[in-house]
């Protein structure tokens, strides 16, 4: 209920922190990931203000802004060392660690609550494709992990978190997020694999052009067993 509220303070956060630290920050500097990122905010902001009225979309425009402005300088000013990216990863991953650990309660407490959309998971996000998205961003970090970490337990610690949320992922029946896990996998493997990992996303969409092709000739494939509660 009180989402957006909450969303604006924790940005209003990250806007002081860039505040705090603008002697650091190189605005020259600015990734292409992060220009295209708010390139696409700012198209969303003027499909709102068409559609929603200029009040929400004045909204969304300062949300942006006030998001997506900080993190573009300040991430960048604080990845100087390989710890820093091991810290920086780290905490991506313990927000997919929160979640899960989140949606495995409640699955005990009353699973059917998880559910809400054509028995796919949405868990603690508004709907499934939230989920999936969340789940394959995190995911890929501790995967990461597991192959970058210090200490075995550290490993074998994010080894099986990343198994729960796989499991979760699919659950959300997302493909958007299955394709963004592959993606971020092919990425996290390369430089243990080598150029063979970019098979992965072939392999992945040849499976998907299999099931499909079962579903339309009617073959039941038992998904839904395999995946069942």
């Amino acid at each position: 209920e009180n989402r957006s509220e909450l969303f604006f303070i924790a940005a209003a956060m990250v806007a002081a922190a860039a505040i705090v630290h603008l002697g650091r920050l190189r605005f020259n500097r600015a990734p292409a990931q992060a220009i295209a990122l708010l390139g696409l905010s700012l198209f969303a902001t003027t499909l709102r203000l068409y559609h929603d009225g200029f009040a929400n979309g004045a909204q969304s425009f300062f949300g942006y802004l006030i998001t997506i402005l900080p993190l573009m300088f300040l991430v960048p000013a604080m990845l100087r060392t390989d710890d820093d990216w091991l810290r920086l990863m780290r905490g991506i991953a313990l927000a997919g660690v929160a979640w899960t650990l989140a949606v495995t309660v409640q699955l005990f407490k009353d699973r059917y609550q998880l559910f809400l959309v054509a028995n796919r998971l949405t868990g603690i996000a508004g709907n499934s494709v939230d989920a999936g998205v969340l789940l394959a961003f995190t995911s890929v970090s501790m995967l990461w992990l597991v192959l970058n970490e210090v200490g075995r337990l550290r490993r074998a610690f994010w080894m099986s978190v990343l198994g729960l949320a796989l499991v979760y992922l699919t659950w959300t029946g997302t493909r958007t997020g299955l394709a963004l896990f592959v993606i971020g996998a092919t990425g996290a493997l390369y430089s243990r694999v080598g150029r063979a990992i970019f098979f992965l996303p072939v392999v992945a969409g040849v499976l998907y052009g299999l099931f499909r092709v079962a579903a339309s000739m009617n073959i039941d494939i038992a998904s839904d067993r395999i995946f069942s509660l």
